[in-house]
């Protein structure tokens, strides 16, 4: 029953957290050198992903989590890409690899909780659920 309310809930307020991806690299380490490229890079995987060139943005995703991989901006970018897709499994991958880099980016757990709901995982839905509403 508890399921069901949390999937209702998730339902009412995703519209206003539509699927926008992170539109820029947050400023970097000027002493890593790779920020650049991977500031470059990380528009271009922007630009694939505004014109729904996702498994584009995927790959340019990827290239900045090489160069950057404490940035969570690629990973929750990416795992829009797999929702986008259908690609639940990936999608749950990278939004927990970007919470687990940011745990202040709320709408990263707004989503999980959608997925994991959408996967019949209620425990986990709700845990992530809650995570977003007490931010």
């Amino acid at each position: 029953m508890r399921g069901n309310m949390v999937a209702e809930q998730i339902e009412d307020i995703e519209s206003i957290f539509a699927e926008q991806p992170i539109q820029v690299l947050a400023v970097g380490n000027k002493k890593q050198p790779e920020f650049d490229k991977a500031k470059d890079t990380f528009e271009r995987g922007f630009q694939c992903q505004i014109k729904g060139d996702y498994k584009q943005a995927i790959e340019l995703y990827k290239d900045v989590a090489i160069l950057c991989s404490n940035r969570y901006e690629s990973y929750y970018n990416m795992a829009l890409c797999y929702k986008k897709l259908q690609q639940v499994n990936d999608a749950i991958e990278h939004f927990e690899k970007a919470a687990s880099l940011n745990r202040f980016y709320k709408p990263i757990f707004l989503h999980l909780a959608r997925l994991y709901s959408d996967k019949g995982d209620q425990v986990r839905s709700t845990t992530n659920w809650t995570i977003f509403n007490y931010m």
